[in-house]
């Protein structure tokens, strides 16, 4: 072959339609190269709490459902996205976004490459004041396993996931995968 893929979108969408016991946040890599290009078919856990800051940027096409994606600005404020079928959606480097997707939800995501030696990271931030709780900084290898290994290190600590300045508490099963 001559680095040249080819994916049945439709087909893989349709597969996945009938797979009962498929993951949350089940997805397919298809392309691992300048790109990392995903197809993302199911739900997020519906009370996801991490936002990530990726060192590369994000696009993303919507085929089925909604995608909600609430970006994290600079000054603390939040802001909501709601992306539906057909439509796209582009996340700079380095802006703080929590992606959520409902069940029937099926999109595309187009990752720039990271660079030799970048790290990208996951970050929770208190629901009361906006102060952050806790970070994980790691190597992006694999989205399930990056992420889930962090979200569980963070919610299985009360402590992590004791707010400094308010003292909220987020709760151990928000976000779990």
């Amino acid at each position: 072959m001559s680095g040249v893929i080819a994916f049945d979108v439709q087909r893989w969408i349709a597969e996945g339609k009938l797979d009962v016991d498929k993951p949350l946040m089940n997805h397919a890599r298809v392309v691992d190269d300048r790109f990392i290009v995903m197809v993302f078919d199911g739900p997020t856990p519906p009370v996801r709490s991490d936002f990530h800051i990726n060192t590369a940027a994000e696009f993303f096409y919507q085929f089925e459902g909604d995608m909600d994606c609430t970006i994290r600005h600079a000054n603390g404020t939040l802001e909501d996205f709601v992306v539906g079928p057909g439509q796209l959606f582009y996340i700079p480097p380095l802006m703080p976004h929590r992606n959520r997707r409902a069940d029937g939800s099926v999109g595309l995501v187009i990752h720039e490459q990271r660079a030799p030696g970048a790290k990208d990271t996951i970050v929770w931030y208190c629901e009361q004041c906006g102060h952050e709780l806790h970070r994980f900084t790691y190597p992006f290898t694999e989205l399930q396993r990056n992420l889930s290994e962090h979200i569980r290190a963070f919610l299985g600590s009360e402590v992590l996931r004791t707010c400094e300045l308010c003292g909220w508490v987020m709760p151990d099963g928000q976000g779990l995968l």
